[in-house]
């Protein structure tokens, strides 16, 4: 017990090691379901650089601390992305979909009927119009966002 009881600013000391530790692993461009998993895995390479450093490992607190972020980098590329999952699965369904509707939507002027939606040119722009329901179908999307899309 005497690791922790002479130590009464032990929590204050371990916050900002934790915050230290997690600023120097972080990107700006993870999301923040990434940053979650990576505050975990701080707390894993902490908790290891404690007991290397009251010895109560038989590694250093730097193979410590290279053990653990090497676990957290592995996960993460084999996670494939740093975005929040559900954004990367819509936007990986939309990226197929529109290879899908390239060349099954009608001209929207024209009297041909279509089921997946139509095309129209406005300007220099072409804008597609995607039947809802085909919209839904093709992004798979979640139950409780399939209530957001607009009729």
């Amino acid at each position: 017990m005497t690791l922790i009881s002479d130590k009464p600013d032990l929590g204050v000391v371990l916050q900002r090691e934790i915050e230290t530790l997690r600023q120097h692993w972080s990107k700006s461009n993870y999301s923040g379901q990434v940053h979650r998993v990576l505050k975990r895995f701080v707390l894993v390479g902490l908790a290891l650089s404690v007991a290397s450093r009251n010895k109560l490992v038989p590694w250093s607190e730097e193979e410590s601390l290279y053990s653990v972020y090497s676990v957290f980098s592995r996960w993460l590329a084999h996670r494939g992305h740093q975005h929040n999952q559900e954004t990367y699965e819509v936007l990986s369904a939309l990226k197929q979909a529109i290879r899908y509707w390239e060349n099954k939507l009608s001209e929207f002027c024209t009297s041909i009927s279509s089921k997946f939606g139509y095309w129209r040119q406005d300007g220099d722009d072409v804008q597609w119009l995607i039947h809802k329901q085909e919209f839904v179908k093709q992004l798979r999307l979640r139950r409780q966002y399939k209530s957001q899309s607009s009729p």
